[in-house]
């Protein structure tokens, strides 16, 4: 391929047969007969180009198509229709540990999954103290992997792969991968790889990983590629007027209200209350609670945050359940809004939980002049 393309798709398509049970009545009846209506598009007519160095993330909801984008360039499948070509070593981090055997051990199956994955039995000898560093299994390597735990498989499979020195790397949710700590060894592993010129092709709902790392972004819904290119952009065209959330739900937003659930049409002028329920699954400390108002063109009319209002939040502890209340008291003209609420780290480098659009107002009447005020309490 030219021009440094390690990955290229040519109108390309594939197809899976809807899975349900029939009853030998049907089986019998629809033997010799093919039922479009079994089947459905994962991806439809799919094109775009990555080149060698590139990160790319791919987003969109819950069976867009973005995980079966992976499969198709490592080559556990192959299209329908259309043309895949890739040009280097793939690693695929998708179904961590899918490859292990689980009466042999980690040892065994480093070796075992290192050879699958393209390295020579000396390659895996060599590298074998590195991967089981990295996987931090230094004292159950003998231990049979039907005895680890599910961070235990995954830190392996994680480790194994990023040991193979591809060329192209695979992605499918990295931050569900270990612990906070473990997570974080990770994001600086692919770092790494992308100062060496590894393309690494991320699917994630965590926007802001997309953002902050991707050079550029696909966004993908019911098949089709909608948007691609600059990561705030194709994000932008992912949320527009949508109700989804992302973030790793360490504090979970469990509801928001308008005016305590008293209705969403507001009389312009009038100070009402927006309130959220919080439910804390770890220790955290000044987590930064926020609101973003939009209008329906998508266009921001306001946000507040607890930085801005210059309070700390303070302690929290794990299973401990809270209210964030905002009062707001500013002039915003007759029309439809939508509120995000969010949950961010105490140095944003995260997010907790961001449900973007969860709820829409309408204000009323005519608006005056306000010197507006917001103010925020934690109950």
């Amino acid at each position: 391929m030219k021009n440094n393309i390690v990955i290229r798709f040519e109108n390309v398509s594939k197809r899976f047969k809807r899975g349900r049970k029939l009853l030998l009545k049907e089986v019998l009846v629809n033997v010799f007969r093919l039922d479009p209506t079994e089947w459905f598009w994962a991806l439809r007519d799919t094109g775009f180009t990555i080149k060698r160095g590139e990160s790319v993330g791919i987003i969109g909801p819950n069976g867009s198509g973005k995980s079966t984008v992976l499969k198709l360039i490592s080559g556990f499948m192959i299209p329908d229709k259309g043309k895949v070509e890739v040009n280097g070593r793939v690693s695929p981090l998708i179904e961590l540990g899918a490859g292990f055997h689980p009466e042999l051990t980690g040892r065994e199956n480093i070796y075992l999954n290192g050879v699958i994955l393209g390295l020579s039995r000396k390659e895996v000898k060599e590298r074998f103290d590195s991967i089981v560093s990295f996987a931090e299994i230094e004292d159950f390597i003998d231990t049979p992997v039907k005895h680890y735990s599910s961070g235990m498989y995954m830190r392996l499979g994680f480790s194994i792969a990023v040991h193979v020195d591809p060329d192209i790397l695979l992605v499918d949710e990295l931050l569900a991968v270990g612990d906070a700590n473990f997570q974080a060894k990770c994001m600086q592993k692919m770092k790494e790889f992308k100062k060496r010129g590894v393309a690494i092709v991320l699917v994630s709902h965590n926007l802001d990983i997309v953002e902050s790392f991707c050079d550029r972004a696909f966004y993908i819904d019911k098949g089709k590629l909608l948007s691609s290119g600059d990561p705030r952009k194709v994000i932008d065209d992912y949320t527009q007027m949508k109700e989804f959330r992302w973030g790793d739900r360490l504090i979970e937003i469990k509801d928001l209200l308008v005016n305590s659930g008293q209705g969403k049409v507001i009389p312009a002028g009038k100070e009402f209350k927006v309130i959220f329920d919080l439910e804390f699954h770890e220790d955290v400390k000044d987590p930064v609670f926020g609101i973003v108002v939009r209008n329906k063109n998508n266009e921001e009319v306001f946000a507040a945050n607890t930085i801005w209002n210059r309070i700390k939040t303070g302690k929290f502890e794990k299973s401990e359940s809270r209210r964030v209340i905002f009062s707001i008291d500013v002039s915003i003209p007759a029309g439809e809004y939508s509120i995000s609420p969010a949950v961010a780290y105490s140095d944003l480098s995260r997010t907790y939980d961001w449900r973007n659009n969860m709820v829409f107002f309408k204000i009323v009447g005519k608006s005056s002049p306000k010197k507006g005020d917001i103010s925020i309490k934690i109950k």
